[in-house]
C-alpha cells in the first residue's frame, strides 16, 4: 500500500491551514507528523483519511500492485484513533468491541482484547462511566488491533499514564508489520519513539 500527497493545500475561508504539502507514505514504515497546536496536523490527518477534502492538490491510495483505489474504498484499508473521533457513550465496552469488529475484523477476540487493556472487568459498563484514560485505551486498542493496512493516530498518548504509554508503544510497534503508520504529535517523545521515518513538520 502507498499513499501519495501531491501539493495539498487546505483553507477555511481566508485562513490557510497548510499549503503545498507533498509526501509519500509506504507500507512497513512509521511516520511522524509534527507541529505545535494549531499547525494543522489533525486537519492533514483527516485529509489523508479522506474525511476532509483539500482545496488544492491530490491524494492517491495505491494497492500493492500500484493500482489506484477509489476514495469510497479508502475507509476499508484504514483504522484511526483521534480526539475528535469519539465512541458511542451509550454502548457498553463489550458492545463497542462487538460493533467495531463487525465493521473491521480484529486481530484479537473480544475477551483477549479487553484483557490486554485491563477492561475485561468493565465489559458491561457503558462508555459514559469510564475514565478518560480507559476510553483512550479502548480507542487505541480498536485501531491498533483492526486488521487494516493503514493506522492513523492523532496524539495517541493523551490521557495515558506511564504504564499505558509503554503498552501503546509496544503494541503499536508489534502490530505495524505490513502497515503504514502515521502519528500526529506535538513532538511528544513517547509518540515519536514509535516512528522510524523523518518527520513531516507543519509550521504555524
Amino acid at each position: 500500500m502507498k499513499i501519495e500527497l501531491d501539493q495539498i493545500t487546505k483553507t477555511y475561508g481566508a485562513q490557510t491551514v497548510f499549503k503545498d504539502i507533498s509526501a509519500v507514505f509506504e507500507t512497513t514504515k512509521r511516520y511522524p507528523i509534527i507541529g505545535q497546536n494549531g499547525s494543522g496536523k489533525s486537519t492533514l490527518l483527516q485529509v489523508i483519511s479522506g474525511f476532509v477534502t483539500p482545496n488544492k492538490g491530490s491524494i492517491r491510495y495505491k494497492d500493492h500492485a500500484g493500482i489506484e483505489l477509489p476514495i469510497e474504498a479508502w475507509y476499508k484499508h484504514q483504522s484511526i484513533a483521534a480526539p475528535y473521533l469519539d465512541l458511542f457513550e451509550e454502548l457498553s465496552v463489550s458492545e463497542t468491541v462487538f460493533v467495531h469488529g463487525k465493521l473491521k475484523p480484529l486481530a484479537l477476540d473480544q475477551n483477549a482484547l479487553l484483557a490486554d487493556i485491563a477492561l475485561d472487568k468493565h465489559a458491561e459498563k457503558p462508555l459514559s462511566k469510564l475514565s478518560s484514560g480507559m476510553r483512550q485505551r479502548l480507542k487505541l486498542a480498536l485501531a491498533i488491533y483492526s486488521e487494516t493496512e493503514i493506522l492513523l493516530l492523532d496524539e495517541p498518548t493523551s490521557n495515558l499514564d506511564k504504564k499505558w504509554v509503554d503498552w501503546f508503544q509496544d503494541r503499536t510497534i508489534k502490530n505495524s508489520k505490513d502497515r503504514i503508520v502515521i502519528v500526529c504529535t506535538n513532538s511528544q517523545e513517547a509518540e515519536l519513539a514509535i516512528t522510524d521515518q523523518p518527520a513531516l513538520e507543519l509550521k504555524n
